[in-house]
C-alpha cells in the first residue's frame, strides 16, 4: 500500500484552503488532518523510503527528498502486532486460568475441611443416672421442672427469661432463653433457647411416671452457628427412693468432640450431684 500524500501537498492544500473565500467545512477538514497526523505519528516509524523504478527499465532510483513518500508495509506490521497480542492474551489467559484453578481448589479444600471438622455436627449420646435417697419422685420432678431452681443445679447458667408457657399439671410446656458460661472456657458466654415438656401420668394410670423432655438450641457467634440437643429426664420410684435417669443426644463437630463431651459431663454430673445434695439436706431437716 502506497500513500501518495506528501507533506508539501498537504501544506499546499491547507494554504489554498485558507486563502479561499469560502472556507472548507469542518467535516471535510477532519479526514485530511487525520491523514497528516497519521503520517507524522504512526506511519513514519514503520515505513521505509519508496524506491521507484523507471518505466524504461533503468536503474532503481530513490524518491526525491522533497516528497515524503513511504512504503507502508501494513500487512506485515499488523500481522506482527496481532500475533504478539494473541500470544500475550494466550499467556495471560493461561496464567489467569492456572491462578483461578489454584484459588478455586484452595477455597473448595478449605470449605470441605470446615464442613467436615466444624459444621458437620453429628449426634452423640450420653446417659447419666442416680439415686436420690428417701424421696418421692414427684417432689424431685417438680424441683427439676422449675427453671428457677436450675441455677442452683447447673452452675454454668447465669440468667434466664421465660418466653412462653402453657398447659396444666399433667402436661406443662414452656420456652425459656438462658445464658450460660462454659466451665472449661469461663470467658465464653453463649445463649441458648430451650423448649420444655413436663409430663406425668394421669390419675389411675400405672405405672406412674414422671418425665421432663427438653430440646435445646445453643448458638454461637451471635446466632451464626447453632447446635441442637435433646434430653429425656425420667423419675421413678425405686424402693422408697427416687431413681433419676437422663438420656441426652447432642450435636458436636468432630474437631470439638472432646471439649463438648467434657462440658456435657461437667454440667450433667453437677446437676445430679446438686440434686442429691439438696434433697439430702431437706431430709436431714
Amino acid at each position: 500500500m502506497v500513500v501518495l500524500f506528501s507533506h508539501q501537498e498537504i501544506s499546499l492544500f491547507y494554504q489554498k484552503e485558507t486563502r479561499s473565500y469560502f472556507p472548507m467545512p469542518l467535516y471535510l477538514k477532519i479526514p485530511f488532518l487525520f491523514i497528516f497526523l497519521f503520517q507524522l505519528c504512526v506511519v513514519h516509524p514503520l515505513c521505509t523510503p519508496l524506491r521507484l523504478r523507471p518505466e524504461s527499465g533503468g536503474p532503481v532510483v530513490s524518491s526525491p527528498s522533497s516528497m515524503c513518500l513511504f512504503e507502508i508495509r501494513i500487512g506485515r506490521h499488523i500481522h506482527t502486532i496481532v500475533s504478539w497480542c494473541r500470544k500475550s492474551i494466550r499467556n495471560r489467559t493461561m496464567h489467569i486460568s492456572r491462578w483461578n484453578i489454584k484459588r478455586v481448589s484452595l477455597l473448595l479444600s478449605t470449605a470441605l475441611l470446615l464442613y467436615v471438622f466444624v459444621f458437620s455436627s453429628g449426634y452423640h449420646k450420653y446417659q447419666i443416672e442416680g439415686i436420690i435417697g428417701r424421696t418421692q419422685p414427684e417432689k424431685v420432678w417438680e424441683y427439676v421442672a422449675d427453671f428457677n431452681k436450675m441455677r442452683l443445679l447447673n452452675p454454668t447458667i447465669i440468667n434466664f427469661k421465660i418466653l412462653a408457657d402453657h398447659g396444666h399439671a399433667h402436661d406443662w410446656r414452656y420456652t425459656v432463653e438462658y445464658t450460660e458460661r462454659l466451665s472449661h472456657w469461663p470467658h465464653w458466654i453463649n445463649t441458648a433457647t430451650a423448649k420444655y415438656v413436663v409430663t406425668k401420668t394421669m390419675p389411675g394410670v400405672t405405672p406412674v411416671a414422671y418425665a421432663i423432655q427438653s430440646t435445646h438450641q445453643t448458638c454461637f457467634f451471635s446466632g451464626f452457628y447453632c447446635l441442637q440437643s435433646h434430653s429425656d429426664f425420667i423419675f421413678k420410684n425405686s424402693n422408697g427412693d427416687t431413681f433419676a435417669q437422663e438420656n441426652i443426644q447432642y450435636q458436636c463437630p468432630p474437631l470439638l468432640g472432646s471439649m463438648c463431651r467434657r462440658e456435657l459431663e461437667f454440667q450433667r454430673q453437677a446437676v445430679m450431684h446438686n440434686l442429691t445434695h439438696i434433697f439430702s439436706k431437706q431430709k436431714g431437716k
